[in-house]
Formats: C-alpha cells, sequence, structure tokens
C-alpha cells in the first residue's frame, strides 16, 4: 500500500499486489492520480478517474437487498462450491481467462466469501462467486462454460449469491462488469441490478 500526502494529510491511496500485477488507485484529484499511474509498476491498473491512457471502462451495478427471499424459480441445480471442486473450478476458468494466481484460490472458499457451482449431466457448466465484508457483498467471476450459455446458468448463479450475501448479512450488492461484457450485464439487469457508476482498467503493454 502507498500513501500520498499533503501537508501531513492522506489525499492518495494505491493498493497494489505485485504477485497478480494489480493495482487500484483511489484520489479525488485526477493530477495526482496521473502521478501515481506514473509511479505504478503493475500491469493492471484500476481508477475511478479518467485518465490520459488506453483503458477499458467496467460498469458498476448495484442492487438494494430487501427482506425476504427474492421472487425466482431455478432453473437448473446450484450448490456451494466445496474444497473437491476446486481443481475442475481452476480448469474452466483457465480454459476461459488464461492465467490464473493460485493465491486467490486459498481463501475462496470460507465465511466472508464462497463460490458456486452449476452442473449439469454431472459436468461443471458454471461457476460464479460473492463475497460479504459487513451489509455489502460483491458478485464476481462468473463464468459459465460456452456449450451451456443461453440456459439461463447465470442468472441462476447471480440469485443463488444473492440469498447467500442477504443470509450473511448484505445489504447492497456490486458487481463490476466489462462495458464489452453484454451477456453479463444483461444477466445482472435481469437480476435486478442496476448501474450506479464506473471505474476504468489501465493495462500496460
Amino acid at each position: 500500500m502507498w500513501v500520498a500526502r499533503e501537508a501531513g494529510n492522506p489525499v492518495g491511496l494505491v493498493l497494489h499486489d505485485p504477485r497478480e500485477s494489480v493495482a487500484s488507485i483511489f484520489t479525488r484529484s485526477a493530477e495526482l492520480a496521473e502521478r501515481l499511474f506514473r509511479q505504478c509498476r503493475e500491469s493492471q491498473v484500476y481508477s475511478e478517474l479518467d485518465l490520459k491512457a488506453p483503458r477499458e471502462r467496467f460498469r458498476i451495478y448495484a442492487a438494494h437487498i430487501t427482506p425476504g427471499e427474492p421472487d425466482h424459480r431455478f432453473r437448473h441445480r446450484i450448490r456451494v462450491a466445496e474444497d473437491r471442486d476446486l481443481a475442475a473450478v481452476k480448469r474452466l476458468l483457465k480454459e476461459l481467462y488464461g492465467e490464473l494466481n493460485e493465491r486467490w484460490f486459498s481463501g475462496a472458499i470460507g465465511l466472508e466469501e464462497t463460490g458456486f457451482i452449476a452442473e449439469m449431466g454431472g459436468a461443471l457448466a458454471g461457476v460464479a462467486f460473492a463475497s460479504v465484508i459487513g451489509a455489502h457483498g460483491r458478485l464476481h467471476s462468473l463464468a459459465v462454460r460456452p456449450g451451456y450459455r443461453g440456459m439461463g446458468i447465470g442468472l441462476d448463479l447471480l440469485f443463488a449469491r444473492r440469498i447467500w450475501a442477504q443470509r450473511a448479512g448484505a445489504r447492497d450488492l456490486l458487481s463490476e462488469i466489462s462495458e464489452h461484457n453484454l451477456p453479463s450485464q444483461k444477466v445482472a439487469e435481469r437480476g435486478g441490478m442496476r448501474p450506479v457508476g464506473q471505474i476504468f482498467l489501465y493495462r500496460r503493454t
């Protein structure tokens, strides 16, 4: 973590993971964000500010959780992921996204974060993760195998995570979705989430 200060007061923050080569910049100053970005050595940098560099826009979707179960009829069997599922989950994510940070999976199934599995005919059709900190839940890493897309699996995985997050104490949900990922945007909107903001991903070449 880096902290930028002016007159002793914090005015900017950078969280970075050298192993994963990812950093996030937090500041209200566009000028400071540009300076911090130039100092970062990570290959991927996130910022809420639109900097002078090639970037990909992610829409931030949100929903407020109201008491009671959501009105959703599941079409597929969804279950909580277990340790024995991690090898198959890793294979699926590598098929779709390439390299993975193996260290991330050491905490991927627990009290504050867990994964959900969709199976069809004994095969892993899809997976998605959710985390809860206090009253805030985050839905992320939705992946559906190409041969099983368009069957409502993504929506079932969204509602399974929403139910789990609510029972874990979440009152608000967030999800960041690339502007190019139209299927995931559609799933979020069908699940009652609406775009409320944006964040940018800057990739160094």
